[in-house]
């Protein structure tokens, strides 16, 4: 077979796909001309230093025949011809005038099918570069790559399975449903936690505990020795709030449901910021002469999950499916505590937070030392540390108590 013919197919085969990589050392790009830190990390890091073709700044650049291959590549993978999807024709419904509108629940029609309401369909390559952040600030790098691209007319591969982050949301409201209204303490016994369960498929996903507990590695972080952290109490006349153990987590018999510890569990909540944990305190209780506020540093450093500062692309090297889903788990556990509630709402987050306490380890196989949430009050910092009254001295130090009346 003659070469050319050889680069007939192979042209044939990328179009297939849905991507030319152009010939290579021709342009170069540089990351400040997209705004996803995903993919300016992806140029950075696989790029040379040189003169970028489209700004002309000394920079790291990337050869463009390189980045159309990476998301050109990666494009491909998520989407395929809507021809090749194994969907009804749109037809199907019985009606041949091109303008009826019959519906089916949960369906609709793209490209001459009937598909699932929530799948993304795109007509043309402008489409998927606007829904995958792949344009940039330059309007001639935009016009290589959008020549480069053939996404005309594709949908969402395998639309008969769910995304995992819709699997793990699906599974975590049935375990929440289970834990507040069904089975409180035996739940492991429940179907829910067996291979039979109904709404499982082929990617072989477990009880919702174990795979949080997997995917929980997307948000892993630490707290540093010496950060600042304030933890508000609210106090009687005559109450006397002098000392660590004062203002640090409660004793157990004073320990209050929380969003993630029940009644009878005592954990250290705190913010990062003074006027959040005033905030948090007032919120609920709002009937106290004073607030006293303890001002501390940690000691060492802490191992914890790190849900405040989460940031999903689908460019990320991986986790993009299980960070959808902790956005969307972030959001629940951040809900503020309200007066009158009787705290079946908190049970599901409790447990996994007892889950997460006990059973999980970090990617050092250490144990987590707490969970760092955003307050849904101020949108600041709060922690929730895995240490009750006594244990809290261990990793934190009182700096100062300051008094505040109503």
């Amino acid at each position: 077979m003659g070469s050319w013919k050889e680069y007939q197919i192979e042209q044939d085969e990328q179009i297939a796909r849905g991507y030319i990589a152009p010939e290579r050392g021709k342009k170069y790009l540089c990351s400040s001309h997209y705004s996803d830190e995903f993919l300016k990390e992806y140029i950075d890091e696989n790029g040379m230093d040189g003169v970028c073709s489209y700004c002309g700044q000394h920079a790291k650049v990337l050869d463009l025949c390189d980045f159309v291959e990476h998301v050109g590549g990666d494009l491909a993978d998520w989407l395929e011809d809507v021809d090749n999807a194994g969907l009804f024709l749109e037809n199907f419904l019985g009606s041949d005038d091109e303008d009826d509108d019959d519906e089916i629940p949960g369906f609709k029609k793209v490209g001459g099918y009937i598909a699932p309401s929530d799948a993304d369909y795109y007509e043309s390559s402008e489409e998927v570069m606007e829904d995958f952040d792949l344009i940039s600030n330059n309007n001639a790098l935009n016009i290589d790559l959008s020549e480069c691209l053939y996404m005309e007319r594709k949908i969402r591969r395998d639309l008969t399975t769910m995304m995992l982050s819709d699997e793990l949301s699906l599974m975590w409201s049935e375990f929440c449903r289970l834990v507040k209204g069904e089975r409180r303490y035996t739940f492991f016994k429940s179907p829910l936690f067996e291979n039979a369960h109904p709404s499982r498929s082929d990617n072989g996903l477990f009880d919702i505990l174990t795979e949080l507990g997997g995917v929980i590695r997307a948000a892993e972080g630490s707290i540093p020795t010496g950060t600042t952290l304030y933890r508000c109490r609210p106090a009687d006349e005559k109450e006397s709030v002098t000392k660590f153990s004062d203002i640090t987590a409660p004793p157990v018999e004073y320990a209050k449901a929380n969003r993630l510890s029940p009644v009878g569990i005592s954990m250290f909540y705190g913010s990062y910021d003074k006027a959040t944990s005033l905030r948090e305190v007032f919120n609920y209780c709002d009937d106290k002469p004073f607030y006293y506020t303890g001002r501390f540093h940690t000691t060492q450093e802490l191992s914890v999950v790190d849900l405040s500062s989460l940031k999903c692309s689908f460019w990320m090297p991986r986790y993009w499916q299980e960070t959808l889903f902790l956005i969307r788990f972030h959001r629940e556990i951040s809900m503020p505590l309200k007066k009158g509630d009787t705290g079946v709402e908190y049970v599901p987050p409790q447990i996994f937070t007892e889950y997460l306490r006990y059973l999980c380890r970090n990617s050092q196989d250490k144990p987590y030392d707490g969970i760092v949430y955003r307050s849904s009050l101020t949108g600041e910092k709060n922690v929730a540390l895995f240490y009750d009254n006594k244990t809290s001295e261990q990793i934190l130090e009182l700096e100062e108590i300051t008094k505040k009346a109503k």
